[in-house]
């Protein structure tokens, strides 16, 4: 199943991958390779890969691209394939709790006990610069006062002033930028002046952030020794006062963090030249709930169209409000709407008046053939209609494995078409909401079965013929037999 959010044979074909042949990248099997790879390098990236990925032969190229600079780096920078699908690598694979394909991991300081996520680039220039800022120190020391104004024109900087590097205070800075030293750049002085003309005199020691969105410049007010504390503050101040969907540094950690949340998202759709846009996101700013927690982004029509698409919403039907909760399958929808109406949107959200939206294609006017075909509209009479038994395929029209499942699904039907228990039935989710809670598509294809008293499994088979019409036989409730459904046919 391609899962979602991962977009993600042998020797023989790992030497077609090159990974064999990469004078730069060490191929490692079994673990004591590994523990002795460790042993001998400080810095290592290690990547999990199986010869049959796609995503990791596109990786190859660049990994071993980048390997040759990282050689050179100062400190050294090792970078090493495990091949997940050998028997020797299984154990490490597992140790390490690789689920997929490409996994990188960076260890450091020769520990193999715990190892940090590789979250860069993919491409080789990318890659060798992500592990330089790695491999360096978390926070760089400014030493002059001409360092200052370029480091805190940065997204986001943070500025630590200290008296000197053997302070608790310091260390505690320096492992709370070694932990987030993907999201924000940490630098610090042992001299306060170097900040005249960027910030007031602060005393030693002190913590700042400087942004280049909403307020300025802020000051750390918690305790100094506190690393959890630190990390709870960048966390929460780097956060713009509005989040947008685009490539921006500052809204793509905190997109991060709100699409990885169950909390349901209040979401604001208009075009940039909407002659209320600055009114529209401030409503989205200033957005009042008394009971309900939302999380709030603003999306631009003109550069998202995969989210327009998924909410089947149109440019003509903007500007408009979206609350969505994944929790419970339910997205309501307020089109060509204006500023001034969110407070009661949100409200009626509140109150449980409003009406759930379903996006759904036209159901087709004919629908018998061997496979059903279900729209957002037609779920619940045809995949939840009494007394049947119906499996059910959740597909994406340009989902490769979908469209090899399809002939075969195809064959299926027609071996249950005759059958007056059992449907087969297919959803374009992507053209179709599923309207109910209980069906959690989360990659295609994704097959579930509805037995005729209302109970739902997931099928998690070979997807073969065979496999499918026995699992079908086996857990069908009053149908007819296999064998009437072959005299049938």
């Amino acid at each position: 199943m391609v899962r979602h959010s991962a977009f993600y044979l042998a020797a023989a074909a790992s030497l077609c991958l090159g990974f064999a042949a990469a004078e730069d990248v060490v191929v490692v099997s079994g673990p004591k390779e590994f523990d002795a790879l460790l042993k001998d390098n400080s810095f290592v990236v290690a990547e999990f890969f199986a010869p049959w990925c796609g995503h990791c032969k596109k990786l190859a190229p660049e990994y071993e691209k980048a390997a040759g600079p990282l050689k050179k780096n100062n400190p050294p920078v090792t970078l090493a394939s495990i091949d997940a699908t050998e028997e020797a690598n299984k154990p490490l694979a597992e140790k390490y709790g690789v689920q997929g394909f490409p996994t990188l991991k960076i260890f450091k300081g020769g520990d193999a006990s715990a190892p940090t996520d590789y979250n860069g680039p993919r491409e080789a220039d990318g890659i060798v610069s992500y592990l330089q800022k790695q491999s360096g120190p978390a926070s760089v020391e400014l030493t002059s006062k001409a360092d200052v104004p370029a480091f805190v024109q940065k997204e986001v900087a943070v500025l630590g002033v200290f008296a000197d590097a053997k302070s608790t205070e310091f260390k505690t800075f320096s492992a709370a930028a070694d932990a987030a030293r993907d999201e924000y750049d940490f630098g610090h002085v042992f001299d306060s002046s170097f900040l005249d003309g960027e910030a007031e005199p602060q005393a030693a020691p002190s913590i700042l952030m400087f942004k280049q969105y909403d307020a300025p410049m802020l000051k750390y007010q918690g305790k100094l020794t506190d690393k959890a504390a630190i990390m709870e503050w960048l966390s929460s101040k780097s956060l713009p006062s509005l989040v947008e969907l685009d490539q921006k540094p500052r809204n793509r950690a905190a997109l991060q963090k709100i699409f990885s949340s169950p909390t349901p998202k209040l979401l604001g759709f208009a075009g940039k030249d909407d002659s209320n846009l600055a009114e529209f996101k401030k409503a989205l700013t200033d957005v009042p709930t008394t009971g309900a927690a939302l999380q709030v982004v603003f999306i631009e029509t003109g550069g998202n169209a995969q989210a327009l698409q998924y909410f089947g919403i149109e440019a003509k039907d903007t500007p408009a409000f979206v609350i969505h909760d994944q929790n419970n399958n339910a997205k309501y929808i307020s089109f060509n709407t204006k500023p001034s109406k969110l407070p009661g949107f949100v409200s009626d959200y509140e109150a449980g008046k409003l009406e759930k939206h379903v996006k759904t294609e036209a159901p087709p006017k004919k629908n018998n053939g061997p496979v059903k075909v279900v729209t957002g509209t037609t779920f619940e009479d045809i995949v939840l209609a009494k007394g049947q038994n119906t499996m059910i395929e959740f597909y994406a029209p340009w989902c490769g494995h979908c469209k090899t499942l399809a002939p075969i699904y195809e064959e299926v039907g027609e071996f249950f078409q005759k059958n007056k228990t059992v449907t087969i039935a297919k959803m374009d989710a992507t053209a179709n909401d599923v309207p109910d809670g209980r069906f959690q598509v989360k990659g295609f294809p994704t097959l579930m079965f509805v037995d005729s008293k209302g109970e739902i499994k997931p099928y998690e088979g070979e997807r073969t013929k065979d496999g499918l019409v026995e699992f079908i036989e086996a857990n069908s409730v009053g149908a007819s037999s296999s064998a009437a459904s072959k005299e049938e046919l």
